[in-house]
């Protein structure tokens, strides 16, 4: 695992997101039809799609510093597992990714769930481009959704801000050439009185996880943030990844 600090996206800033004046361009595609040459320059992007506080500063800094990274690394096309769009999610963060950076924006999503996604995107005046797994009558999973965009791209990062257990098995079983990029936001627990550290983390030291923190910012005063200060989250700690 390796550590890359930051000194950007100290500061707290406001960010204002106005409702589309345009119904998105959704096209459904099967995944058969998923062209091999048309996309450049893909990155994968995952996290916690629950109960993401953007207003509290450690995550609001991670958030601006894997923003910086997409529009530093000339991502051309970002690609997501269809999760729904929700401000305590982070595809909240798509639309500024979007404005900011102008990429194109590809989708996997199973079957079934082609309904629940023209409701959430069908009024952020996007074009999307969604490849639809078969669902095998229910059978797959998020994981195997996850795996299959992945092999399906060919692409070699995901970028990932927190994420729970179906990031963790997606890490443990994807191709060797993959790397994942972790920003490691937390997120509230389902009681919202404490903090839930990503999944990733407990992998320690690992050579296709690269570790993002922001130089001088602390994770939150909880007993589940002590999970990451035990393996180096930034901060001073007796023990180095």
């Amino acid at each position: 695992l390796k550590r890359i600090t930051s000194n950007q996206g100290t500061a707290m800033s406001e960010v204002a997101i106005q409702e589309a004046v345009r119904p998105s361009k959704l096209t459904f595609r099967p995944l058969k039809q998923y062209p091999s040459d048309v996309y450049d320059h893909i990155l994968h992007y995952k996290g916690f799609a629950l109960r993401m506080d953007f207003q509290n500063p450690h995550t609001w800094q991670l958030a601006q510093s894997c923003m910086n990274h997409m529009k530093e690394s000339g991502c051309a096309t970002l690609a997501w597992d269809g999760d729904s769009y929700s401000e305590e999610s982070f595809t909240w963060l798509i639309p500024q990714i979007v404005e900011a950076t102008g990429v194109k924006l590809i989708a996997f999503l199973l079957d079934i769930h082609q309904e629940r996604f023209q409701k959430s995107w069908g009024h952020m005046g996007m074009d999307v481009t969604i490849y639809l797994v078969p669902s095998d009558g229910g059978k797959s999973d998020f994981t195997y959704l996850g795996l299959t965009a992945i092999r399906t791209t060919g692409a070699n990062c995901v970028l990932s801000l927190g994420g729970g257990q179906v990031v963790m098995q997606e890490f443990q079983h994807a191709p060797r050439h993959v790397r994942y990029l972790l920003w490691p936001a937390h997120r509230r627990t389902p009681c919202k009185s404490e903090w839930e550290a990503p999944k990733l983390l407990e992998i320690g030291g690992h050579e296709r996880l690269d570790l993002y923190v922001i130089q001088d910012s602390q994770v939150p005063e909880t007993p589940d943030a002590r999970i990451a200060e035990e393996i180096d989250f930034g901060i001073e700690s007796p023990t180095a990844v």
